[in-house]
């Protein structure tokens, strides 16, 4: 198993951001050491392949060209300088919008009922 991470193309393709494929951003692309799991202890592998892939990607994320992540880039994490909504914002961000999207099925669905009743 080969550990590979990716960098800067969130700036590209990002939930409720605009997408922009024009040129001139770099993609950093991380490729570590292979593991060899063994399956002997399924948790402790994934736990290694997890910290190795965190490395990778800390390394990528200060290796960045700093003129392309400016403080308060809305695709740095809080903890490089940026507003990026933390793991935990976002699953909040995204349990409303399906509440909001349940709730809009919800109401077309009594639409489309009262419509058949008449």
């Amino acid at each position: 198993m080969i550990p590979v991470v990716l960098w800067g193309t969130q700036r590209i393709f990002t939930k409720d951001h605009p997408k922009d494929f024009g040129r001139h951003k770099t993609i950093l692309v991380r490729v570590g050491e292979p593991l060899h799991p063994t399956n002997d202890d399924p948790r402790a592998e994934t736990l290694e392949l997890r910290s190795r892939m965190e490395a990778l990607l800390d390394g990528a994320i200060r290796d960045y060209p700093a003129e392309e992540q400016p403080p308060g880039s809305w695709w740095l994490p809080a903890s490089y300088g940026g507003s990026a909504p933390t793991l935990e914002e976002a699953g909040a961000i995204d349990a409303a919008e399906k509440r909001e999207r349940a709730q809009k099925r919800a109401k077309k669905a009594r639409a489309k009922a009262a419509k058949k009743r008449g």
